[in-house]
C-alpha cells in the first residue's frame, strides 16, 4: 500500500535530526570524556542506554505505521506523532483516535470510513440490517436493539 504523505518526509527529517544530534553528543562530548577517564571497557555499559531507547522508538513507529495503514489512517502522520511526541503522549493520542475510527471491512479487514456502504478494496457490502425491521445493526450484536429479533453471526 503506497502512502504518499508529507508526514513521510517530516518523520524522516525529525529522525535524521535526532540521530545526528545523538551521534554528535556521543562522539564529541561523551565518548572522549569516558575514554580519558577510564582505561577499561566500562563505556560499553553505556551502549545499551543508547540502543534500547532507539529500539523502542523503532518498534513504536513500525507497529503504529502498520496499524494505522490497516485502519485507513495516514500511517506516516501517526508514526510521526506516536514516535516523536514525548513521554508516550503521542501513542496515547493515537490509541484514542484509532478507537474512534474503528470501522473495519468484514470481507478483507481494511480500515474504512464510517459512512462507507461498500468496501472500495474488495466490494463487500458494509450495510448490515435487521431482517425483520430493516434498521441498521452491528455485525457483533446478537439481538436487534429496535425489535428484539435474534441476529445470526454476520447479521
Amino acid at each position: 500500500m503506497a502512502h504518499q504523505s508529507v508526514f513521510k518526509y517530516v518523520f524522516w527529517a525529525i529522525t535524521g535530526l535526532v540521530a545526528l544530534l545523538v551521534s554528535a553528543a556521543v562522539f564529541v562530548v561523551i565518548l572522549p570524556n569516558v575514554l580519558a577517564e577510564t582505561t577499561d571497557r566500562t563505556f560499553l555499559l553505556f551502549l545499551p542506554l543508547l540502543i534500547v531507547p532507539f529500539g523502542i522508538l523503532t518498534l513504536i513507529a513500525v507497529l503504529v505505521y502498520r496499524d494505522a495503514a490497516k485502519r485507513g489512517l495516514d500511517p506516516w502522520l501517526w508514526a510521526t506523532v506516536a514516535t516523536w511526541v514525548p513521554n508516550l503522549v503521542g501513542v496515547i493520542i493515537y490509541l484514542v483516535v484509532r478507537f474512534m475510527h474503528k470501522k473495519v471491512c468484514l470481507g478483507c479487514g481494511q480500515g474504512l470510513q464510517a459512512d462507507y456502504k461498500i468496501c472500495p478494496y474488495c466490494g463487500h457490502d458494509q450495510s448490515m440490517t435487521c431482517p425483520k425491521c430493516g434498521k441498521p445493526v452491528d455485525p457483533n450484536w446478537l439481538l436487534c436493539p429496535f425489535c428484539g429479533q435474534p441476529l445470526k453471526s454476520g447479521a
